[in-house]
């Protein structure tokens, strides 16, 4: 095996990406067994000169690496244990809660998943009504139900952290059925409409794991006995019925909506401190011209990706940082509240990217010295917000739609005809 990094191929010689790397090594064609990707990007800092950066491992006739780890192998991991090393809760059956819930199954433990929300069938169909008709249902939302916000997010994969672990899970995405591009994309991007069958096949390979699914089903305490915790309090969302989990240990991944849970772990005296966040709005644009701006004349091209920016500014008078964040080539805006009477959106794009619309976030960091210093109050702030954009949309004549206004009448002051149609999938009102 022959190991090639930042090897570069100009956009138009692509398709010879076999001979070029036969040339590099000076093997000739017919010794190339296997190219793996380890790592592809897209360099278009010159748009007059695009190139492709690769990592390559090269494997000659004969040679293969070896497979990934698949649903098989860890299958045979669990199952090696002959006895539970304990018995643990997850709260939150979003990214964090599976994944958790999966490394705990592997390492030997007895798991209880517990989730609010529903299973992803009957999310998706009260999520189309709160999206068609503003019908918005408490427990199964954008934010909670099987999968998280990561399920109607942007279906991206993004960190920043340079960690061994972070191709443990891109690996197991790929083993419930995510595209194997996610292993070596610069941006890992599944979509928001192939993440939901790869969450669905998680489940349910956790469910005959052993791991039990604890579907609508509401956490409502923590049971403490000589300060530890040694349970997980709930209630069925549909009866009311309560009931008690037993744990040795309790993990929480309820996410950033689940404002109930953080009011419970105050009363429990559970310490937390506040911090910084960010705070924005949603920008759309159409994505020809965001392809245009950045590839030039090879937008289009079939090697190349949808096109995506990455903005940062400095505001020195207000010592701020703004920047752009989850931006969604090809995207759709996606109202995302929890609350009945707030107005929240997000950013999704599926697989293809085949929307006419780009959007993205653009956000200041905001800190105690906009809320204040009430444990709670960066909560407030947030809710506020939410609020006053409710309000607005109301004002404005909305039943389900969104508050908006036009980049180029906000940036100018003029007012200019609003347009007739957006990406936002409940619909878009003219607010000032």
């Amino acid at each position: 095996m022959e190991e090639l990094k930042d090897f570069i191929v100009p956009l138009e010689k692509d398709d010879k990406l076999k001979s070029l790397v036969a040339r590099r090594l000076k093997w000739p064609l017919e010794r190339i067994g296997l190219i793996r990707f380890l790592r592809r990007s897209v360099d278009a800092r010159h748009s007059r000169k695009i190139q492709l950066v690769y990592h390559l491992e090269i494997y000659a006739a004969g040679e293969a690496p070896e497979p990934p780890p698949n649903v098989e192998t860890i299958a045979r991991e669990i199952a090696a244990w002959e006895r539970p090393r304990g018995r643990a809760v997850v709260v939150g059956a979003g990214p964090a809660g599976l994944f958790a819930a999966l490394t705990l199954r592997r390492q030997g433990w007895e798991v209880d998943l517990v989730e609010r929300g529903s299973a992803i069938a009957v999310r998706r169909r009260k999520i189309g009504r709160y999206f068609s008709r503003g019908e918005l249902d408490g427990d199964d939302n954008v934010c909670f139900g099987l999968g998280g916000a990561g399920m109607y997010s942007d279906g991206k994969l993004t960190t920043r952290i340079k960690h061994p672990e972070v191709k443990d899970v891109l690996t197991a995405l790929v083993a419930f059925g995510a595209p194997e591009d996610i292993l070596y994309a610069h941006a890992p991007h599944v979509g928001s409409d192939v993440i939901r069958r790869v969450i669905d096949a998680m489940a349910g390979h956790l469910a005959r794991w052993g791991v039990r699914l604890r579907l609508n089903t509401r956490m409502t305490g923590l049971t403490i006995a000589d300060g530890r915790v040694v349970g997980v309090e709930a209630v069925s969302t549909s009866d009311e019925k309560a009931t008690r989990f037993a744990a040795d240990a309790v993990l929480l991944g309820a996410g950033h909506g689940a404002g109930d849970v953080y009011a419970l772990l105050r009363r429990l005296g559970v310490a937390m401190t506040p911090k910084p966040f960010a705070v924005g709005l949603r920008v759309q644009h159409p994505q020809a011209f965001v392809d245009r701006r950045q590839y030039g004349h090879f937008a289009g091209h079939p090697a190349l990706e949808t096109a995506s920016y990455r903005l940062t500014a400095s505001v020195e008078r207000l010592e701020r940082g703004v920047y752009s964040f989850c931006m969604c080539p090809g995207g759709y805006v996606a109202p995302a509240a929890t609350d009945p009477d707030g107005i929240v959106v997000n950013g999704m794009s599926h697989r293809r990217r085949g929307s006419r619309w780009a959007n993205s976030a653009v956000v200041a960091t905001v800190d105690a010295r906009d809320w204040g210093g009430d444990l709670f109050a960066p909560l407030d702030f947030r809710r506020g917000i939410e609020r006053r954009a409710f309000d607005l949309a109301r004002q404005a004549g909305a039943t389900r739609e969104v508050p908006a206004a036009l980049l180029a009448s906000f940036l100018h002051g003029a007012r200019l005809p609003f347009p007739a149609r957006t990406s936002c999938l409940s619909g878009a009102v003219e607010a000032d």
